[in-house]
């Protein structure tokens, strides 16, 4: 981690911009903890040749599981908004994913609970 704040540093300094303090990268950790399975539930949404819709509860679920399981200081608010979010946008969604993941019974439903 401390190549990558070197390199963070080199890259502020490059563009004439004064490096971080420490309190500044423990902004920036928290948010890429955040981030991080955020990122990589839209990059297996976005998937053009391996996406399908049976996918779809799956990695909600997992990023939702992932979102509660973070232990955050300074980004609750913001973790506490996303999940939120999530629950308004896909509550009636998740609801008809997993009744329909029980009707087929290939779907597994390890993630679902």
């Amino acid at each position: 981690m401390l190549q990558d704040l070197e390199k963070i540093d080199k890259g502020l300094l490059a563009c004439g911009i004064k490096p971080l303090i420490p309190s500044e990268y423990s902004i920036l950790k928290e948010y890429v903890l955040v981030m991080n399975p955020v990122c990589i539930a839209l990059d297996t949404l976005q998937g053009e040749h391996n996406c399908f819709l049976r996918l779809v509860l799956p990695v909600l679920v997992h990023l939702k599981r992932s979102l509660n399981s973070l232990i955050l200081t300074q980004f609750e608010d913001f973790r506490t908004s996303l999940l939120h979010r999530m629950e308004v946008r896909f509550s009636i969604s998740l609801e008809t994913m997993i009744l329909f993941s029980l009707l087929l019974p290939t779907q597994n439903l390890n993630l679902v609970g």
